[in-house]
Formats: C-alpha cells, structure tokens, sequence
C-alpha cells in the first residue's frame, strides 16, 4: 500500500515537472517571435520615408542680371576658383603701397580715350561689387609698374554708378584697399561707352594699339599672363 502511495506522487511530480517544463518552453518561444509593430500587425509602424531628409534641396537658379550688372569669370576661370582667389588677392593687393588717385566721374569714353593715343592700353570694364573684376586687379597693378615706362596705360571704368548708384564713395576706399595704381574712371551714362560697351558681362576689356584700334577684346576674368603677352606684342 505505501509503496503505491510512493508511485502515485511520483508520477504527480513527473507531471507537474513536464507541466513547468511545456510552459517554459512555450514563452521561450513567444520571446523569440518578433513583436506585431515590426510584422505589419494592427500595432505596425508606418515606414518613416527617409528619402525627402536625405536629399539636399537644391538651390533655385537667381534671375539674370542685366547686360552691364553681370560678372562672370570668362573661359578660363570656373566660379569656385574666381570666390578661392579674390580672398587670396585681395590680402597680395591691399599689401602693396597704395599709389592711388581719384577716380574720375565721365560721360563718355571714347572722348577720354582721345588723349591717350600713341600709348598702348588695357581698358577694364568693371564693378566693385564683381568678384571676377577683383581677382584680375592685382595682375593690373604688378603690369601697370612693370611696362608703364614703355608706354602701358591702364584705365578702369567702373559701372558702379549706373548699376548700383554710388560712386567715389564706394569707389575711392576700393582703389585704397586694393593699392590701385593707374587711371580709374566712373561712368555714369550708359550710353557713353561707344564701341567699348560692358559686352555680355563683367569684366569687359578691351586691348587697344597705340594708334587707338582695338586689338583683343575678352569678356570675362583673364590670367595677367595671357594680357602680358597681348601688350608685349604691341609695345
């Protein structure tokens, strides 16, 4: 009798145990299931749409400026190297003693010009808010010192006061901080320029012989070295 009683919680424990175990192997295995919100269940997440953060916005084109208020770089300067460089010249330029005089406020250009035939020049339709202009002004000035006794002029006309209304108040503390060194005229009709027009952009230079023709013209921003061989042919 006692040892049936000893089988009987025996096989009690037995079923108990595999109870306990069947239990435990049954939430083991719901652990391993993923939750509801990650298989699209009633809990699910909408997909977070990461393609409009990841993608820059890109930037909308400005409008056109006009004929005389647009700078450009020409063809052989890009714009990222035209913005490198006008910090750089600007620090070279403002380093040289400043042999500066005023500008010169005119009407006409071809009229000015008159007074300077029989000298070979470099004419530079520019702004002082352009940045290619910038870059070539201390190519200007090493040029101007180096074949002005061979009879190099250079003259600058600047457009300020027609694109933006000032003069020699932007202009002069230009001329200061740049170390300019040769003839800055402001024109302020833009019906003066004869056949020396600002072109399709600034700068507009134009290379002119000492009988007063024009040699080369060039829109946009030029090495110093590709002027130097223009007046050296010319000198």
């Amino acid at each position: 009798m006692l040892r049936i009683k000893n089988d009987t919680k025996r096989t009690t424990r037995l079923a108990v145990t595999a109870a306990i175990l069947m239990i435990a192997a049954i939430m083991i295995v719901g652990c391993a299931r993923p939750p509801a919100d990650e298989k699209g269940g009633s809990n699910s997440r909408e997909p977070t749409d990461k393609s409009s953060a990841a993608k820059p916005q890109a930037a909308q084109p400005s409008a056109t400026p006009s004929p005389e208020a647009r700078a450009t770089t020409g063809s052989t300067t890009d714009g990222a190297t035209a913005s490198n460089e006008t910090s750089n010249t600007l620090s070279s330029a403002s380093a040289s003693p400043s042999k500066t005089s005023a500008p010169m406020m005119i009407s006409n250009v071809e009229e000015k010009l008159a007074a300077y035939r029989g000298k070979v020049i470099i004419l530079d339709v520019w702004a002082t808010w352009c940045g290619p202009c910038r870059m070539e002004i201390p190519g200007f000035v090493r040029l101007q010192d180096k074949y002005r006794a061979k009879g190099l002029e250079i003259i600058g006309v600047s457009i300020d006061p027609i694109t933006s209304g000032q003069g020699e108040a932007v202009v002069t503390p230009f001329m200061q901080q740049y170390g300019i060194n040769y003839t800055i005229w402001m024109m302020n009709d833009r019906n003066g320029f004869g056949k020396y027009p600002p072109g399709q952009g600034i700068p507009t230079t134009y290379i002119i012989d000492r009988k007063g023709r024009i040699a080369k013209t060039y829109i946009g921003a030029q090495p110093e070295a590709q002027f130097e061989n223009d007046i050296l042919s010319l000198l």
